[in-house]
Formats: C-alpha cells, structure tokens, sequence
C-alpha cells in the first residue's frame, strides 16, 4: 500500500517502486477537496501512466459524514486517520491498521507517531531530505529528531 499526495515525491516513490519491481497492492490518494485544480488533473496522467505500466490505479478515498455528504478539508481535518479521535478509538484504528499492513511493504506518512511504532525502518524527513532512519529503538537511542518528537507527543504518558 502506497500513500499518494499527487506531488513529485509521490510519484517519484512509484516509478522507483516500478523499476525495482516492488509489487504494490493498493495506491492511496487521500482526498481533501481542497486541492488545487492541476493535482486533480495529473491524478488522471498518473493513472494512465500506472495502467500503462501494470500497476494498480489510484484509489481516491475521502470522508464523509453518515448521510453521504462528502467533507472537505474546511469540514474535518484530515491529515490522518488517528487526527481527531479519541485514545479508545485510537488504538482500535491502529490495530486494524496493522492487521492490515501484517506481511505487506508499505509505505506510511504519519504525523502521530503511535501510527508508526512498530515499523521495522522510519524515515524522519524534513524540509525533503531525510534526517536519520532507523528502527524506533534505534532512532531513541542516537536522541535526534525522532526522539524529540518522540518526547513531545508522548513525554508524561509513559
């Protein structure tokens, strides 16, 4: 499973995983109806472009509420799934989570990093480059970026 933003690192992250002849499942494109109108447009080239080279085509997923109504980004926040639940509901999602992903590669961009803990590699990016990489145990004990996020999102908790 992929996570696809409609950027050039999106799309580089698939012709890489395409040249290397990583299988992928599922190709998410979490939309938030407040894209600008070209996003919209090169979704529709990169699906051709991912037929074209037998990979699976984009699935566009955004929220609704109960009736059908579709939200936009003004409506609910939609940065990630856990982004306005509540803890219970948290760990519920979480463990769906990693049922599903159980025995697949995938690529997850998290900003809580409860949706992360139990990956084999994390790649702290910022401003495009990546800071470090390495497991979570790792990534503690070097006490460099991921451990002061670490530090803000779960210090007093433990």
């Amino acid at each position: 499973m992929v996570s696809y933003g409609g950027g050039a690192n999106s799309t580089a992250l698939l012709i890489g995983l395409h040249q290397h002849r990583i299988p992928v499942d599922l190709i998410l494109f979490a939309d938030t109806g407040a894209e600008h109108p070209h996003t919209y447009a090169y979704l529709e080239v990169m699906d051709s472009w991912l037929k074209d080279h037998g990979m699976p085509p984009i699935t566009r997923v955004y929220k609704t509420t109960r009736d059908g109504k579709r939200l936009t980004l003004e409506d609910e926040c939609l940065d990630e799934a856990t982004s306005s639940i509540d803890t219970h509901t948290e760990i519920l999602v979480q463990k769906g989570i990693e049922a599903l992903l159980s025995g697949r590669t995938s690529f997850v961009i998290a900003h809580r990093l409860s949706t992360i803990q139990n990956a084999d590699r994390i790649f702290v990016i910022d401003q495009g480059g990546i800071l470090e990489q390495g497991s979570p145990a790792e990534l503690m004990k070097k006490k460099g970026a991921y451990y002061d996020l670490y530090m803000a999102q779960f210090a007093g908790l433990e």
